[in-house]
């Protein structure tokens, strides 16, 4: 499991490099920075790919994730939190406000291909920029980019970016998968392919630690980390897989140990923010992109129905919280149905930034439900991903296939398992939320 030979950039040479993008950049809309950092709030995203529902500590798994659980009990536990059922709609929904099956992403951009999310589309990452945020991407951003350049991070708001363009890669080799060969190698800084040792995880975790101390004192910034763990292929380091024999499917013994590598590169991060007394002023948003891949990726979604590529629960129901401390009460746990594209809303809400785009956006902002514990239900919500749909309204969730025509109805408050489809029952109302589908509206 060894990575492939090169040189590690010292962090002199890092952050020399960093230096070069943030003094060619151009300012945003208020240059007045010594007005608007004054209240500024900086932004942390972690997103951990294809983790299962059932395989945090907090929800009872064996797997450690002390990180993740103190970041849910430190916050707010979002336990009703929505993504698309693949990596790149949920990436695209995130940083747009905007809903995937409105804007045509169809989960096609992998390494290699051309095109990517439309350029016409208005990134979270803009907004920050234009308050003069400095702003990072690390990790995983399959939305385009590794033919058409345009399409990358560093020209969709983000000055610096340091990880993979496609959907997925060797953690060791940094290589794309490829059962035909030919692997070609999917990792850059800002455009420039890079050849180092080290598994893909601690190098995020390592870039994002030296971009937090290279921040000078009262800077604010946005950043995320998008970790293309625990995606397959599966490897993580032997002592951890080790730890996990106990398990009996392999599979899941080195899924589990990228788990708790991940949890610890999160650990990592954050404590480089206490030590740079910036963790009381960073809002911290964590969340899973889908459900795990229980397939051949070794992920259980227990007791949650489906998995990866369906919107069944276990598909788009993940594991999410909200943390920033002595401004978020410890403990909290909402059920507020809340969907990815929400986050971009309400995240803007908390930081008091006003979207740049003139698109429409998709998303509610749901910050003051989300801090004072209430709730409001799911209002024709549609999620989907190629001929199947999931239609949230009230306490109805109806699943649809466009192709076969199949249906499940599920009163989706008191059954949030799916065990009992109440189809064939309410026709009606099943023929009132197949009509949602196809406005893909909220």
């Amino acid at each position: 499991m060894a990575g492939q030979p090169g040189v590690l950039p010292s962090e002199v040479e890092i952050l020399r490099l960093i230096e070069e993008v943030k003094t060619e950049r151009p300012l945003g809309t208020n240059t007045d920075r010594t007005v608007q950092v004054a209240e500024a709030i900086n932004v942390l995203f972690f997103v951990v790919d294809d983790l299962g529902w059932g395989d945090v500590g907090y929800h009872g798994s064996k797997i450690s994730t002390p990180t993740i659980d103190n970041i849910v009990a430190g916050g707010i536990e979002l336990n009703r939190v929505y993504t698309f059922p693949v990596c790149e709609l949920t990436r695209a929904g995130l940083l747009t406000g905007r809903s995937p099956l409105t804007i045509g992403v169809k989960n096609e951009h992998f390494y290699g291909t051309t095109g990517g999310l439309p350029l016409d589309e208005n990134l979270i990452s803009q907004d920050f920029k234009a308050a003069n945020y400095s702003t990072f991407m690390l990790g995983k951003w399959h939305l385009g980019g590794s033919v058409d350049t345009e399409f990358l991070p560093q020209h969709r708001g983000f000055d610096h970016f340091y990880g993979l363009v496609g959907g997925a890669i060797d953690s060791d080799s940094h290589k794309v998968p490829n059962p035909k060969g030919n692997k070609a190698t999917d990792w850059q800084r800002n455009g420039v392919q890079v050849d180092e040792t080290g598994h893909a995880t601690d190098l995020i975790a390592q870039e994002a630690v030296t971009l937090i101390e290279s921040l000078k004192r009262d800077e604010p910034f946005f950043m995320y980390v998008a970790f293309n763990a625990v995606h397959t292929p599966l490897r993580a380091p032997s002592d951890l897989v080790e730890k996990y024999q106990f398990f009996e499917n392999p599979d899941r013994q080195i899924y589990a140990a990228m788990v708790e590598q991940v949890d610890r590169a999160m650990g990592t991060i954050l404590d480089t923010l206490k030590e740079q007394s910036l963790h009381e002023n960073t809002l911290v948003v964590f969340l899973s992109d889908n459900g795990g891949n229980e397939d051949n990726g070794g992920a259980l979604n227990n007791p949650l129905r489906g998995g990866k590529a369906e919107v069944f629960e276990g598909g788009i129901r993940t594991t999410g919280a909200l943390y920033w401390p002595n401004t978020i009460d410890p403990g909290m746990k909402s059920d507020q149905f809340l969907s990815v594209m929400d986050l971009y809303s309400t995240v803007l809400s908390a930081t008091g930034i006003t979207p740049i785009g003139l698109n429409p956006l998709d998303g509610i902002d749901y910050w003051n439900e989300l801090t004072h514990s209430t709730t409001t239900p799911p209002s024709n919500l549609v999620i989907g991903f190629g001929r199947s749909f999931a239609v949230f309204d009230q306490q109805w969730k109806l699943i649809w296939n466009r192709k076969s025509n199949q249906e499940f109805l599920f009163d989706i408050i008191k059954d949030p398992n799916e065990t009992q489809n109440l189809a064939d029952r309410y026709p009606t109302i099943v023929n009132e939320l197949k009509t949602l589908v196809p406005s893909m509206g909220r």
